[in-house]
């Protein structure tokens, strides 16, 4: 009677330990809603930094990309007094993001929003300014969740950059002189280049 009682309970943990096993397995991973994340990558507009997503439903999510540089330099000439230089330069993409195919552990979804980077400069009380670029982005993002809270993903489409003062600065000219009109469109498609990585907090 014992061994046969043994044998059962035996049995009945074996038979919890497998459901269980196969509840995880079934696991959606790539169903995020109400969770948010913090991660790195590239937007499709340039800007490349950290990242902070949120998705207000299984299907639509908020993306902000913030990155920049800082340079500062002394320079001594051979003769005379130094100079000091410093020039930055602070990215921030705003992006929606919205699923249109979905797996359980993977996804596509399509991307639209705008990257704006100030850059601004000063050398040593010789010259300084600053200007502001704005970049529209549209693509799409292929996702895939590597473990429950861990996904990376690679993208590609367009960034469209309408011109402006950066432009003119970038020619070496100055705005109070010169207007720029046009744009620059450019494709990115590179799968590493465009790739980020992103850790969920549900």
């Amino acid at each position: 009677m014992r061994t046969l009682t043994l044998a059962l309970v035996g049995t009945l943990l074996s038979s919890t330990a497998l459901a269980k096993k196969k509840d995880r397995g079934a696991e959606n991973w790539a169903r995020k809603d109400g969770v948010s994340a913090i991660g790195a990558g590239p937007t499709l507009g340039g800007t490349l930094g950290g990242q902070f997503r949120y998705f207000f439903s299984p299907d639509a999510g908020l993306l902000v990309t913030l990155g920049g540089s800082n340079q500062s330099l002394t320079l001594d000439p051979d003769s005379g007094s130094s100079t000091k230089t410093k020039t930055g330069t602070l990215g921030l993409g705003l992006y929606g993001e919205y699923k249109f195919v979905k797996g359980k552990k993977t996804a596509l979804a399509g991307l639209l929003g705008v990257d704006l980077a100030n850059t601004s400069w000063d050398y040593g009380g010789n010259a300084d300014g600053s200007y502001t670029d704005l970049t529209i982005g549209l693509g799409l993002k292929g996702e895939i969740f590597l473990a429950p809270k861990f996904s990376v993903y690679s993208q590609l489409g367009l960034s469209v950059d309408p011109a402006g003062d950066a432009e003119v600065y970038e020619n070496g000219l100055d705005p109070d002189d010169y207007s720029a009109s046009g744009m620059t469109v450019t494709w990115g498609g590179h799968p590493l280049g465009l790739a980020g990585f992103s850790f969920w907090f549900d």
